[in-house]
Order: structure tokens, then sequence, then C-alpha cells
């Protein structure tokens, strides 16, 4: 993944700033040419949809429900729901899931916290009414944290939207990825 991660950031690097949105058209065909059309694949589905929004509040929305979709299945297959409630813990939420599953540690850090920023960019979204993308800082995401950021920055806010919602939908896939490579079971989940 940090491989694709790379190849996007060197691809970005090469082009001139008006060009993101071809870009971005471009990454969205090509992920879209590696599905399967009509997949009740949970997996499937959720990089489709999300890769194919261009509405920045729809694909982070669905992406992070999607998400928790699979942090409720991660919960339902490695514990015993009963234990928990036992426990007096409520898992009501998206961030006390992911704390849960942080101590518990049933996901590695890494991963817990590029989760968690996708976290806060969500309530972000719900909980200013003006948000814009291109506030998020993405230079917090683990794989580019050794990237050196003067490289990629775009020079105007309709190229850093651009720029950010690219690095985030790769990051949306690099999540699912890391999840299935660990849970192998949620690769085979449908839709429903």
């Amino acid at each position: 993944m940090e491989n694709l991660l790379h190849k996007v950031l060197l691809n970005l690097k090469q082009t001139k700033k008006e060009d993101f949105v071809t870009l971005e058209t471009s990454l969205s065909d090509l992920i879209d040419s590696f599905s399967p059309r009509n997949s009740v694949k949970l997996g499937t589905n959720f990089i489709q949809k999300v890769i194919t929004s261009t509405d920045n509040i729809t694909f982070v929305l669905l992406g992070h429900l999607y998400i928790e979709r699979l942090l409720n299945e991660i919960l339902l297959k490695e514990f015993d729901i009963q234990d928990i409630k036992k426990a007096n813990k409520s898992l009501n939420t998206f961030y006390k899931k992911v704390v849960f599953l942080k101590k518990a540690k049933t996901i590695d850090e890494e991963l817990i916290n590029d989760i968690l920023l996708i976290n806060s960019l969500r309530n972000a979204f719900a909980h200013e009414l003006n948000y814009k993308l291109s506030n998020f800082n993405i230079w917090k995401l683990s794989a580019l944290q050794n990237v050196e950021r003067n490289d990629f920055e775009p020079n105007s806010k309709a190229a850093k939207d651009i720029f950010t919602r690219l690095i985030i939908k790769v990051y949306f896939f690099k999540i699912l990825r890391d999840l299935t490579e660990k849970f192998r079971f949620l690769s085979l989940l449908n839709e429903g």
C-alpha cells in the first residue's frame, strides 16, 4: 500500500497544480476498472462508493460508515459481547470501539491512529458547518510521516482540496486492506 501511496505522490509531484482534477478522475477510473460490477461484497462496494464519490462530505461519511461496519464485525468475531456488557463497557460510538480495540491490542497502534484521524475528519464535517477538506492535516497520516511536504503542497485552496481528497481516498483503501489482511473473514462479508 505504501508503494501505491508513493506512486500517487510521485504523480502529484509531477502534476501541474491545475491538473489535479484530471489526476483524481484517472485514479477513480483506474480503481473502478478493477472492481466487479454489482458486487455484494462489502469491501468492493466500500471502495467503489468511496472512490467514485466527488462530494467531500459524502465520501468521508461513507468511508467512516464502512470502517465502522468493519470494526463492528471485528468486535463480534473477536470478543464475547456479553463479557463487554458485563464489564459495563458501552461501545455505542465509533471512538469507543476504536479505543476498546486499541486497549485490547487487537489492531496495531499505527492503524488505530490512522482510523482515529479519519474519525476526526468525519467529526469536523459533522460539527463544523462550513468545514473544508483542505483544512485537514493529511501529514499526520502514518505513511506520510517521512514525506517532504514542500514537494507536494498545492498552491491553491481548490488544488489542496483535491490533493487532500486523493490522499484520503487512498487511505480508505489502505485501511480496508490492512484490516482485511489481519482479519481475513472481513473479505468474505457481504454488504447487507
